[in-house]
């Protein structure tokens, strides 16, 4: 029934471990660096490039004719934007120094940084009616002066953190559409859902990686924690339905027993539907484990926290459907298919690091939780 839904997906530990296991954790992608060779010549005897200094670079303000625009031509796959920056001039990297041979020296070959580029999606609706930034035209781009509190660009970075969209970066293509500045802003304007290509010049990413420590970016990833349990004659049950996933337990169900009682006495370290057992008393083998939460008295058991993270689904006339099945399941809507054209098919697109797959659980849906009937009304 409703247009904008801010959901909590939630998926089992046992496919977190799974997904692990296949994909090895790497860091992202470096900075991209690469040279160019230039050469003054009668017909070609400027640099054809505004450069300022900004930090310990020179960054690339405007590319016009001369040099550096016939390089690009020559060389498409190593064209020189605005926005990169000039690391060293012939070796120097002393910014000031790197400005002087520019103008003077006939023979140039410069180490170049390439800015960083990454698509988002941008969607109006009755309740964020305006996307909340301030820009101005430059070089057939929109340079942002501001970002807003209550815009669809706020709302995408609340959304995505890593992909977060600041003062100083451009909207360099709007919807397929580049290089006229007029016309990206006028789309901007009047269409609802915008698909538009972002630019961070390589200034403002070197400087921040400077800031940040250099390590691979933390991924959101299983808690494990430990719980104690002893059965006695008022609760001689696990209350807990517990199915072999792997090399795990997965918790599917829990009712009246010793885990609800921890649970209630231990609200930080609640188990949840969708975590896993890793170990029962010291054993890893799931047949083993589940003997144990039979017959043994005393439990103590290693627990791994599924994972959970919050999602925007934004409901169209061009996409006016989620693309879900769904089916439920303790409180919550498990997903059983997710398909093309949909609202979530567009958030997996727009968010791969966060992508909703099968199996998958919605747990609340704009601050509702725990009745799925009413999940799935909303």
């Amino acid at each position: 029934a409703q247009a904008r839904l801010e959901v909590v997906v939630r998926r089992a530990a046992a496919a977190g471990s799974e997904q692990e296991a296949r994909e090895p954790p790497h860091p992202p992608a470096e900075l991209e660096d690469f040279t160019i060779t230039l050469k003054k010549t009668p017909d070609l005897p400027r640099l054809g490039a505004v450069v300022e200094p900004e930090g310990d670079v020179l960054e690339v303000r405007k590319v016009r004719e001369g040099l550096v625009q016939a390089w690009n031509e020559a060389h498409p796959d190593r064209a020189v934007k605005v926005g990169d920056a000039f690391v060293t001039v012939n070796g120097e990297s002393d910014p000031r120094q790197m400005m002087e041979m520019c103008k003077k020296e006939a023979a140039l070959e410069i180490l170049v940084r390439r800015g960083e580029e990454w698509p988002i999606t941008l969607v109006k609706t009755p309740e964020v009616p305006r996307l909340g930034v301030g820009f101005e035209e430059a070089d057939g781009a929109l340079v942002l002066t501001a970002v807003r509190d209550g815009g669809a660009v706020a709302a995408w970075n609340q959304a995505n953190p890593s992909r977060e969209v600041k003062a100083g970066d451009r909207f360099v293509a709007v919807n397929g559409v580049a290089g006229l500045a007029s016309e990206l802003k006028g789309m901007c304007g009047a269409q609802a859902r915008l698909e538009v290509k972002v630019r961070r010049a390589a200034a403002a990413r070197s400087e921040q990686e400077a800031q940040e420590p250099q390590h691979p970016r933390a991924e959101p990833g299983p808690c494990d924690f430990t719980i104690t349990l002893k059965k006695t004659l008022d609760l001689p049950r696990l209350g807990a339905v517990l199915e072999p996933e792997g090399v795990v337990l997965e918790v599917r169900t829990i009712r009246q027993g010793l885990v609800q009682a921890w649970n209630e006495a231990h609200p930080d370290r609640a188990v949840k539907v969708g975590d896993a057992f890793v170990t029962v008393n010291g054993e890893s083998d799931p047949r083993q484990m589940m003997e144990m939460c039979k017959k043994e008295a005393a439990l103590e058991i290693l627990v791994r926290r599924g994972e959970e993270w919050p999602i925007t689904l934004v409901k169209t006339p061009e996409v006016p459907r989620l693309g879900v099945g769904f089916e439920e399941a303790d409180g919550a809507l498990v997903l059983t298919a997710v398909r093309d054209g949909g609202a979530v098919a567009a958030w997996n697109q727009a968010n791969p690091s966060r992508e909703v797959k099968a199996g998958d659980r919605f747990v609340a849906v704009n601050g509702v939780a725990g009745v799925a009937s009413e999940l799935k009304g909303m």
